[in-house]
């Protein structure tokens, strides 16, 4: 069983967003699903997460919809559904935006990239389902520096534990109505045990993929993550080095309630990633 009664759903509009709980089979009619957000965070500090990447649509509206990594000047790691699920306005109407934390103020640090290619994980097939992971390949290359900077991918099929920590623009209601923050926030998280994340999922008849994904504990139900930080990072710290273990990708609503956050497993995907990092092509 997918998660059919807990699909967080955007709709994409002139209007903006909103967060829905909607069964599986109304999703031909909706634009886009999945779109995550962190309840209970708190403001992140500039240049603190420079991996951090907005995906939002260009021109006036500049709607953040997704987050991404960064994990080569010319690579960001993000969730599948932020690229499958996105209809209207077309795909060509997307950038990439690093080096800011604030979406409306983004001063002098921002760099700017549209997308030349974006590859989809083959075993991907939609809406919440495993294999939810994605990579765009940019048209205009970051330039390192202090505020933009990549973040180093796990050790191939390597168990992430301890605490991990989650960034993202999403909302921070603890609502079904979506409260989005201008600041970058930041939360830290403990990594659950597959089984218990599984357990807690299987009450609700819905099936989480020990090879596909990793789960966070909604601490207390204070925090958790929710709409508009899909594709956004999950990084912990092993041997000293940051990595990013996790892909946000789907959850329960209202946000906060206390079930956990679901992510797609980077480790699991590495020698895939690694694979499409060597064969891109500059344009």
């Amino acid at each position: 069983m997918t998660g059919t009664n807990i699909l967080l759903t955007l709709i994409i509009g002139l209007t903006g967003l909103a967060v829905l709980v909607t069964p599986v089979n109304a999703l031909a009619e909706i634009m886009s699903d999945d779109l995550f957000k962190i309840v209970g965070g708190e403001k992140a500090k500039e240049g603190e997460f420079p991996y951090q990447t907005s995906l939002r649509f260009r021109g006036l509206l500049k709607m953040h919809f997704c987050g991404g990594s960064i994990l080569t000047e010319r690579v960001v790691l993000t969730a599948a559904h932020c690229v499958t699920e996105i209809k209207t306005p077309p795909f060509t109407y997307i950038e990439v935006v690093a080096g800011i934390i604030n979406l409306k103020h983004e001063g002098p640090n921002a760099q700017k990239s549209t997308i030349l290619k974006s590859i989809v994980h083959p075993k991907y097939a939609g809406k919440v389902n495993p294999y939810d992971l994605a990579i765009h390949i940019l048209q205009q290359p970051f330039t390192f520096n202090k505020f933009v900077q990549p973040i180093a991918l796990p050790k191939l099929n390597e168990e992430p534990t301890g605490d991990a920590v989650l960034t993202g623009w999403g909302s921070t209601s603890r609502t079904i109505l979506s409260i989005m923050p201008e600041t970058l926030q930041k939360v830290t998280l403990p990594l659950m045990k597959f089984q218990v994340c599984s357990d807690y999922y299987k009450k609700e008849d819905i099936d989480v993929n020990e090879l596909s994904n990793i789960c966070t504990e909604s601490t207390k139900g204070r925090f958790s993550a929710c709409s508009g930080d899909s594709g956004g990072p999950l990084v912990s710290t092993q041997n000293g080095t940051k990595v990013v273990v996790g892909v946000v990708s789907w959850g329960q609503v209202p946000c906060g309630s206390g079930s956990p956050s679901v992510y797609t497993k980077v480790s699991s995907f590495v020698d895939f990633i690694q694979e499409k990092i060597s064969l891109q092509v500059a344009p």
